[in-house]
């Protein structure tokens, strides 16, 4: 889980380098097997950046199954 965390960090540092509008919104989705490696991504995303990095660039939404209908939405 660590490796695919520290792959998933480049790709997100990678964004930052394209030659397109710095304040354009970008995605990207992380799928992963369960509730609980999901939990684990973000933490490791916490320890991996900066609180100010991670308030200013990331939105972090965990989506789930276990969410309902409107939780989802």
């Amino acid at each position: 889980m660590r490796a695919a965390s520290i792959i998933i960090c480049d790709i997100i540092a990678s964004q930052n380098s394209f030659n397109d509008e710095p304040d354009q919104l970008k995605s990207i989705l992380v799928f992963l097997p369960g509730l609980a490696e999901i939990f684990q991504f973000m933490e490791y995303l916490r320890e991996y950046y900066t609180p100010d990095f991670i308030s200013k660039k990331l939105e972090l939404i965990p989506l789930h199954s276990s969410l309902n209908e409107d939780e989802q939405d």
